[in-house]
């Protein structure tokens, strides 16, 4: 081969050398598709169905639950004569807490309706989720979720049984207390949450709430439950704070607080606050400010007490005639207070005959009653 063919030869493979390595070069810069990455993409998520499709449900609870369902419902509850409402409610599945781990799951349901199956039969039925830190713990998450004002109610019940240092949740319960978006939950929850919780430092927290809780309600749902929750050892305790309360700016609060410091049968009731009780009351009647029949109911009460003494007695009576003759005072404070009178006094007609063309039907009604014999005298006390 003579020297310009080898050259030619050397020249073409050089130039096609150059051509690949650039090649090559180009590929190696462009990104690399994994061949795998397609099969490396996670799967959707498989979610477990909640609530009434929870698998773990008992199958025959779901069965009633579901029946119970089909009827039709009326203002957030299934129609009473209902045939499957009647079953769900005294089925032996649901009996001495045999349900409670499918009825704590119905409480996360989205329907609103089988919250209600859940936390009604929890309230009737349940056990073991009051005292289970698991159950517990759940019930608290859904309602502290809870945002349905009809069923608000229930699901407070359902909470409020729960035992707080049992189940190690009390911290969370008081926090659903004081801080929950629905004033009906925490009304329900703090009534309710004494009586399975009695101890000095759980009174000091709903005695404080009855005081210092921005909504009436829920510190008129504190204040009456002490009548059945109250530690034994806080009779004296209670007994100044319903005083106390009976002068509150809320008409209820201060209504109630007043019956309850008159007609509380433990320990011996509240002898050493009647006095002061009497003066207290005496002075909103004088004054047109009874505003609640409870109060009225109040002087009744303690006037039927055995311990109260015959001065006592006859200040009830005194003052209930003063609240029934001032027309400030709320009308069927004021017809109570006559009716206490026409069935205890046997000279009720004179007031009576003050009373019967007053202007508020409730007063008038009352005094025509008495005067045509349909109010008779009970037995003397």
């Amino acid at each position: 081969m003579n020297t310009k063919w080898t050259m030619a030869l050397l020249l073409a493979g050089a130039m096609t050398m150059t051509a690949c390595d650039k090649k090559e070069a180009a590929t190696s810069d462009s990104p690399k598709t994994d061949e795998g990455a397609a099969s490396k993409t996670p799967p959707p998520e498989v979610k477990t169905p909640k609530g009434i499709e929870d698998p773990s449900n008992d199958a025959k609870v779901v069965e009633l639950a579901k029946a119970a369902l089909a009827c039709e419902w009326k203002s957030g509850r299934p129609d009473h004569k209902c045939d499957e409402a009647k079953e769900w409610r005294k089925a032996d599945e649901l009996k001495k807490g045999a349900a409670d781990k499918t009825l704590v799951n119905f409480l996360a349901d989205p329907k609103p309706e089988v919250r209600w199956l859940g936390a009604t039969a929890l309230k009737s039925n349940g056990k073991s989720y009051r005292e289970d830190s698991a159950m517990a713990t759940a019930v608290i998450a859904a309602v502290n979720a809870e945002k349905d004002v009809s069923i608000a109610p229930v699901m407070g019940d359902a909470v409020a049984k729960i035992d707080g240092e049992k189940s190690g949740q009390l911290a969370a319960l008081k926090s659903l207390i004081t801080d929950h978006p629905l004033d009906e939950v925490r009304a329900a929850a703090v009534g309710g949450f004494l009586f399975h919780n009695r101890s000095d430092a759980n009174f000091d927290f709903v005695a404080g709430i009855t005081k210092t809780d921005k909504n009436d309600k829920v510190r008129l749902a504190a204040s009456k439950s002490f009548w059945v929750g109250n530690p034994s050892n806080k009779k004296d305790a209670v007994c100044k704070l319903w005083l106390e309360l009976a002068s509150d700016k809320d008409k209820d609060v201060a209504g109630h607080s007043a019956y309850h410091a008159s007609f509380f049968p433990h320990g011996g009731g509240c002898t050493t606050e009647w006095d002061a009780l009497l003066t207290l009351i005496e002075g909103k009647a004088k004054e047109g400010k009874v505003a609640s029949s409870f109060t009225s109911s109040a002087l009744k009460y303690l006037y039927s007490q055995k311990k109260s003494t015959p001065e006592q007695k006859a200040k009830a009576m005194a003052v209930a005639e003063v609240l029934a003759l001032e027309t400030k005072n709320e009308k069927t404070a004021r017809s109570s207070a006559l009716r206490f009178i026409g069935e205890t006094d046997p000279k009720a007609k004179k007031l009576a005959t003050k009373l019967k063309d007053d202007k508020e039907f409730f007063v008038k009604s009352t005094a025509k009653d008495i005067l045509e014999g349909n109010i008779k005298l009970k037995d003397k006390k």
